[in-house]
């Protein structure tokens, strides 16, 4: 049960990981969209721990919902779990800018590379290849989905696991 324990909890930190990054001058960033928005900076440690908790509540909450509602409201229930993502949105922009008010907005941006690279050095190599063969399963999934005529909804499984498994793929070549 420890190792569960610990698997979950690396899975997440390693989603948390890379909205944030250092400056070569030392200084601590926070981007909560990721790189699609800007950074801030952070004026202390605890203020990042704070920031860090926010975010893995929100994933630990939110990533299980969509799941248990995709499962339980088959056969619709992918559209429905569709349904939760402006709801999702808006709670954790609301949250955010709670957190974020304050704070002061940095010029810095965060590319892709970087924020992959910060996630990668955050997840073990096992969890990462773990979650490779996750997604490479769904997108196989999807592919099962086309051939049994329902096009639409296998096709937005291989777009998004697809994705997730370049990303992944990518973070695995950066741990290696």
């Amino acid at each position: 049960m420890n190792t569960l324990k610990t698997i979950v909890a690396s899975y997440f930190e390693g989603l948390v990981a890379g909205n944030f990054k250092t400056t070569a001058d030392g200084q601590r960033l926070f981007y909560p969209w990721n790189v699609w928005g800007k950074g801030y900076v952070l004026p202390d440690a605890y203020t990042e721990q704070r920031i860090r908790k926010l975010l893995k509540i929100y994933y630990m909450v939110w990533l299980p919902l969509v799941i248990i509602v995709v499962s339980i409201a088959s056969p619709f229930g992918f559209y429905y779990a569709f349904t939760l993502i402006p709801v999702g949105l808006l709670v954790y922009g609301v949250a955010v800018r709670a957190l974020t008010h304050r704070l002061l907005s940095s010029g810095e941006r965060l590319r892709l590379t970087e924020s992959l690279t910060i996630s990668a050095s955050a997840y073990s190599r096992a969890i990462l290849w773990f979650l490779f063969a996750v997604y490479t399963l769904f997108v196989v999934s999807g592919i099962a989905m086309i051939l049994d005529s329902q096009v639409g909804l296998g096709l937005l499984i291989i777009l998004f696991f697809g994705a997730c498994g370049t990303m992944c793929g990518y973070m695995l070549r950066m741990r290696s």
